[in-house]
């Protein structure tokens, strides 16, 4: 995945709860922010929302999908989860048909928080089948769902 060229996202993995004192030479410590300064998750989330708009400008779906996973990994983002997995979702369907796109639609389809929007399920099962989806009756099911998705 290409990622911003000044930014790594290995920072979202560092370990806050790692005492100074003990730190290592290349260990990952975050020290506490100051108190007008986002979380570390409220950054990520932040960091990933401004990748969306710059994949959205390169029609990127892929990408863009990745960063709401990414979105979605976040502990306080999971509680209210339907909202974002249906974004990955949707972005996995229009996709371009790629070994990375199977792999993120077989994940997505083992995530035990999609059974709670039946209708999605069905629709990555669909692109995992063999079967020749028939697009007009595909959008003649999802048609509604589409139109009601907010843009961001």
């Amino acid at each position: 995945m290409a990622r911003s060229s000044r930014s790594h996202t290995r920072v979202f993995d560092a370990n806050v709860t790692k005492e100074k004192k003990k730190s290592k030479e290349g260990d990952n410590v975050v020290e506490e922010a100051l108190a007008d300064i986002p979380s570390l998750p409220e950054l990520k989330r932040i960091y990933y929302e401004l990748m969306i708009r710059y994949y959205s400008h390169k029609n990127d779906y892929l990408e863009i999908c990745c960063c709401y996973k990414a979105i979605y990994e976040i502990p306080s983002v999971k509680r209210k989860s339907c909202r974002i997995l249906r974004k990955i979702c949707w972005y996995l369907v229009l996709s371009l048909r790629i070994p990375m796109q199977s792999s993120l639609i077989n994940s997505t389809l083992e995530d035990k928080n999609l059974s709670e929007i039946r209708n999605f399920k069905l629709l990555l099962k669909q692109l995992v089948t063999m079967e020749v989806i028939q697009c007009t009756t595909l959008w003649d099911s999802y048609k509604d769902e589409f139109e009601n998705e907010s843009v961001t």
